[in-house]
């Protein structure tokens, strides 16, 4: 069976649940290589790849949600389709940020992200 029908077998329901447990663990990974950077634990260059990489993964959840009219109408769908436009935003600017080894505003743009913990 391919992946689109394997999605066509999920419930709106599992398939929110899905995207949810998935943006929570992109929000933390956020948190965990930011301070890692601001630790001094890792250089620029290497968290500007690695949260570009976060930002790749966020983009596929951010199309599953968007693919589905369904999801998105649902309350819980617009909320988490508005927190992944949010980690989007800072996730960019944290790229900009590592760019520039600004880790005063990498610190500021780390308090836009959520913990990742489950509601």
């Amino acid at each position: 069976m391919t992946t689109a029908g394997l999605a066509a077998c999920s419930s709106p329901d599992k398939e929110l649940q899905d995207v949810q447990k998935n943006i929570q663990g992109l929000n933390a990974t956020t948190h965990f290589i930011g301070e890692a950077w601001l630790n001094g634990d890792v250089s620029a260059t290497y968290i500007g790849t690695a949260f570009q990489q976060t930002l790749q993964l966020l983009d596929k959840q951010r199309a599953s949600l968007n693919s589905s009219p369904k999801l998105l109408l649902d309350a819980r769908g617009a909320a988490l389709s508005r927190d992944a436009e949010q980690l989007s935003r800072a996730l960019a600017a944290l790229i900009d940020a590592a760019r520039r080894n600004d880790a005063r505003s990498a610190r500021q743009h780390l308090t836009q992200v959520p913990a990742g913990s489950a509601p």
